[in-house]
């Protein structure tokens, strides 16, 4: 699955990284986005601000009620993404563990 020179770097961390190279969530870059365009058109023009802000306000309502909607209830399984990165780490661990004792026995 993963190459020893990868687990032997211990860089399967970043492998396991959901988010991978970003520094923060990219929704906030989107939200980030949106209220700058926003400001924009409110400097435009009042009306077509509100107007865009209503639209703004309607589209993270819709976001609200689907992140919630597909919200994982507390006790239901985990994702397969979650068992994945899951099952890696415990392989990794393992793995470690078994190299670890091989070692011990030399």
């Amino acid at each position: 699955m993963y190459s020893p020179a990868l687990l032997n770097k211990g860089s399967l961390r970043a492998v396991l990284n959901p988010l991978g190279d970003f520094m923060i969530d990219p929704k906030w870059l989107v939200i980030g986005g949106a209220a700058v365009s926003l400001s924009l058109i409110f400097n435009y023009n009042l009306r077509l601000g509100v107007a865009a802000s209503a639209l703004f306000v309607m589209a993270g309502v819709i976001y609200l009620v689907i992140s919630y909607a597909l919200a994982r209830v507390e006790g239901e399984p985990a994702s397969g993404r979650e068992t994945m990165f899951k099952r890696v780490a415990r392989l990794e661990r393992n793995r470690r563990a078994a190299r670890k004792k091989e070692l011990s026995r030399r």
